[in-house]
């Protein structure tokens, strides 16, 4: 056994440890962005091993990493400057609608600036290219894995039978719900009317107070709306005084432990946009609540704005958590870089 087979069936034997822990983490709780690391790694290790086992070659999987990170950031510009140009088309300008345009275009100016360096042929400044390209695919790198797991943990969860449906609420200036809102409605909706039919009894809690540009509070709004598609009085229950996604599922997880029919015991699933599931998820993990979230379809459109900010969000709960891992990334190959550049 030559040494290349012998660290191939290494990685291959670390690889299946990897892969039943990254298992094990998921079924115990999904709702952990942490999961998609540890996804991503077994994923990346997969790859090493292919590469020794199938090519002999030990460093195919870095050169696989290297190689994706300008892909990355080219993939995801250009699909930001698409969806920013779509989302002026289609909606009022804002700062907010403009975010994917913005940060597409910021990306394009970047990777111009790595090529113009190139091109010069100073081999000095070489270290600024290395470290914009490396950040900027460290990003992507990490926007994509939030996007992925956020799409794999609303496919995981689909199968839970709740003793309550709760739907996070959204503006209603009108007085009545907005397609997105009905969007969230249709979906727990749905859901419910499956338990019916299953023989169980779910009650649907309204979740969503009264905003001073509101004539009514949220919770009311989709209470009447699910009265228009036939739900009967008694299925729903309203929270009407929370103002934030933290307060939809404070006061709602309080109103239910208070609800006879319910109980501290009861089960539930919460619905909002697909956009949001995954960090209502994460908070609802944090408030310590046994709630998973399921997502309602969006506009197409509106999604990838939307799931830009969320992943800004997302980064904010944690900066310096999110700062280390970029750091340990960048820093020790832009140094090398740099020393390799004024040693040649």
């Amino acid at each position: 056994m030559n040494s290349s087979t012998l660290i191939g069936l290494i990685l291959l034997v670390t690889l299946l440890i990897m892969g039943w822990v990254t298992w094990r983490r998921i079924r115990q709780e999904p709702r952990r962005l942490a999961n998609a690391g540890w996804i991503a790694v077994t994923l990346l290790l997969g790859i090493q091993v292919l590469a020794v086992l199938g090519f002999s070659a030990p460093l195919l999987g870095l050169g696989f990493l290297v190689l994706m990170s300008p892909l990355l950031a080219i993939g995801l510009a250009g699909f930001l400057i698409l969806n920013g140009l779509v989302m002026l088309r289609r909606e009022r300008f804002s700062l907010a609608h403009s975010l994917s345009l913005l940060a597409g275009v910021g990306l394009v100016a970047a990777m111009v600036v790595c090529i113009f360096v190139v091109l010069t042929g100073e081999r000095r400044a070489f270290p600024v290219p290395t470290f914009i390209m490396l950040t900027t695919g460290w990003v992507a790198l990490m926007f994509f894995c939030f996007v992925g797991y956020s799409w794999f943990y609303q496919r995981i969860v689909r199968r839970i039978h709740p003793d309550f449906i709760m739907v996070l609420g959204a503006g209603v200036p009108s007085g009545k719900v907005t397609p997105l809102l009905a969007g969230r409605i249709d979906r727990a909706l749905g859901v419910w009317r499956g338990e019916i039919k299953a023989g169980r009894r779910p009650l649907l809690v309204m979740s969503g107070g009264q905003g001073p540009d509101e004539p009514v509070s949220e919770a009311r709004a989709m209470a009447d709306y699910a009265l228009e598609q036939g739900v009967p009085e008694a299925a729903l229950v309203l929270e009407d005084h929370s103002t934030t996604t933290r307060e939809n599922f404070q006061m709602s997880t309080e109103l239910v432990r208070a609800e006879p029919r319910l109980g501290p015991r009861a089960t539930g699933v919460a619905v909002t946009s697909n956009y949001h599931a995954m960090r209502a998820a994460l908070l609802a993990h944090d408030l310590g609540t046994g709630i998973q979230v399921l997502g309602a379809r969006t506009a197409w459109y509106y999604w990838p704005s939307a799931m830009l900010r969320e992943f800004v969000a997302v980064v904010q709960r944690s900066p310096k958590a999110y700062g280390l891992g970029l750091a340990l990334v960048t820093v020790p190959l832009t140094l090398l870089v740099t020393l390799a550049a004024w040693l040649s």
